[in-house]
This record gives C-alpha cells, sequence and structure tokens, in this order.
C-alpha cells in the first residue's frame, strides 16, 4: 500500500511539476521540493509516533552520531 501511495505520489508531482514550475530554475524547484517534503516527513513522524519514545530516542546514541 505504501508503495502504491508513492508511486502515485511521484506520479502526481510528475505531472504537476511541468505546469506548476514553469519559470523556476532547478535549484529553486529543488529546494522548494526538498523543504516541502521534509515538512510532510516531519508531520508523519510526529504523527506515527508516541511521545513516549521520543524520550527514549534522546540518548547517548544522538550525541554520538552528531
Amino acid at each position: 500500500m505504501l508503495l502504491l501511495c508513492a508511486l502515485v505520489c511521484w506520479v502526481a508531482y510528475t505531472l504537476l511539476a511541468r505546469k506548476v514550475l514553469i519559470g523556476i530554475d532547478s535549484l529553486t524547484a529543488t529546494t522548494i521540493s526538498s523543504t516541502f517534503g521534509f515538512f510532510m516527513l516531519t508531520l508523519a513522524t510526529l504523527w506515527t509516533e508516541s511521545a513516549e519514545d521520543w524520550g527514549n530516542r534522546i540518548s547517548i546514541k544522538w550525541i554520538a552520531m552528531v
């Protein structure tokens, strides 16, 4: 199901991008797409992860990655 939704989003983006992104250079279009995707993924993460899980995630592992 997730794969099907991803396919639908990709097709919609491909078809709509031609009309919406007329006159915008590729760097700006990529920046807008990446920013929009970041916010959508952030919302999905906040929706699926509970508050208790975030307490477990902030640990020495995160500090080690930084």
